[in-house]
Parts: C-alpha cells; sequence; structure tokens
C-alpha cells in the first residue's frame, strides 16, 4: 500500500509481533492502536482519530479499527472476512466498546 502509494508514509504508525496470548504483546498492540504510535516513538497522538491495524493471525488476517468517540473513548472492531462455521458460515465483526472487552476478545480469539 505505501509503495503504490494508497497509504503515505507518514500515517504507517509502526509494527508489532510476537505471542498475542503473553501481556506485553497484547499490551504494545492495543497501545498502537489507542495511542496511534509505538510506545518507544514520540509522535503525534491520534487518539481523536479512526486507526486501523492488520493483524496475522490464524494463516489469514484479520482487520481491527478503532473508532473514536466525541467523548474521548473509543470502540474496536474486529473484522474477520473467513467465513466461520461459528457465525452461520459468514464473515464476522464484532464490536468492543472499551479497552478491557477489546483485550479479553483479542485473548478469546487467539485462544479458540
Amino acid at each position: 500500500l505505501v509503495d503504490e502509494h494508497i497509504l503515505p508514509q507518514d500515517k504507517f504508525v509502526g509494527a508489532c509481533g510476537g505471542d498475542i496470548l503473553a501481556h506485553g504483546h497484547l499490551n504494545e498492540l492495543v497501545e498502537m492502536m489507542v495511542t496511534g504510535h509505538e510506545a518507544s516513538k514520540k509522535s503525534k497522538s491520534v487518539r481523536k482519530l479512526k486507526v486501523g491495524a492488520a493483524l496475522f493471525f490464524r494463516e489469514h488476517v484479520v482487520s481491527i479499527i478503532k473508532i473514536p468517540l466525541a467523548n474521548g473513548a473509543c470502540y474496536f472492531d474486529l473484522i474477520d472476512s473467513l467465513p466461520s462455521s461459528r457465525v452461520g458460515g459468514m464473515a464476522s465483526r464484532t464490536r468492543c466498546k472499551d479497552r478491557a472487552s477489546f483485550e479479553t476478545l483479542l485473548r478469546w480469539y487467539a485462544s479458540s
């Protein structure tokens, strides 16, 4: 996306990886989604902007979108486009209304 000029380089925040069930790795991903920057970098926060991420997971990619609200809170949507028998053979979009439920969803998703 960067090479094709669809995603400008200044909009790319960073990358993180590792075992999503490990607290440190999970916290790194969630912090990057909430603040819009890696913990090691000093950059403008995007708490009030939408932030998206691609999570390479279970041999396919799921999308995560942070949706900021007017009151300063945010929702997190996890979108899995791979049809699943858990949801009647369809793709799924799960909305979490706070950080704690988002972290719980990621842990459940990784372990199920």
